[in-house]
């Protein structure tokens, strides 16, 4: 549209301008678009992460009330333990 005109295909006018700013409005709302995509992604990882964080909370509060260790937890204890000792030659 040109001064609220739209052009039809057998107008002769220059639509070099015409163009230009298309061009400029396909980039701006490209990059708009492209923005949305990322805060959708962004907001879709959240939610997840601050489950699994009050998970992870949950659990830690369970291990210390009940006073037990997660077989991982457990785990790294030995190999600790492991560590200090020296190994037997044999």
């Amino acid at each position: 549209m040109i001064d609220g005109k739209i052009l039809k295909a057998a107008d002769k006018r220059d639509t070099s301008e015409l163009a230009v700013i298309v061009l400029s409005q396909f980039t701006k709302i490209k990059s708009v678009l492209y923005q949305l995509s990322y805060f959708k992604n962004i907001y879709g990882n959240i939610v997840p992460l601050a489950l699994l964080n009050e998970i992870s909370k949950e659990i830690k509060n369970i291990e210390l009330e009940k006073d037990i260790n997660q077989i991982t937890t457990l785990n790294s204890l030995l190999s600790i333990e492991n560590k200090k000792h020296p190994v037997p030659f044999i």
